[in-house]
């Protein structure tokens, strides 16, 4: 599987840096698990992943940035991202593993976006 490994910052505001590290699925590498709402505002941010620049969705940003560290790098395996999206194949060899995915994290992240004025 491929961990995003998310570097520190110690702004909030920084630019989310991503490095991609790959492991079997019952690692005994520690990672978190993220579970977040797709949503439906298709608004983008620019990442770098990979040494790449590319686009996620805002409130996968927003997740990001909820669980990044100041100081350590966190691993992290998110869908959007550890998955190729574009690539059919991976994609139906993927999605069925997920709940093995899940089930080997050291945890599981649940982010339902950032507080609202009626939340």
């Amino acid at each position: 599987i491929r961990i995003m490994c998310i570097m520190p910052a110690q702004d909030a505001h920084a630019p989310i840096v991503i490095h991609v590290a790959h492991c079997p699925i019952d690692t005994d590498e520690h990672y978190i698990a993220l579970s977040y709402c797709w949503g439906v505002d298709d608004t983008q941010e620019q990442i770098v992943m990979a040494g790449q620049k590319m686009t996620v969705r805002r409130n996968l940003a927003e997740a990001i940035r909820v669980i990044r560290s100041h100081n350590i790098i966190v691993p992290v395996w998110i869908d959007a991202l550890s998955i190729n999206q574009k690539d059919l194949v991976e994609r139906a060899r993927q999605v069925p593993r997920m709940g093995e995915i899940y089930d080997f994290a050291t945890a599981v992240f649940s982010y339902i976006g950032n507080p609202t004025g009626e939340s």
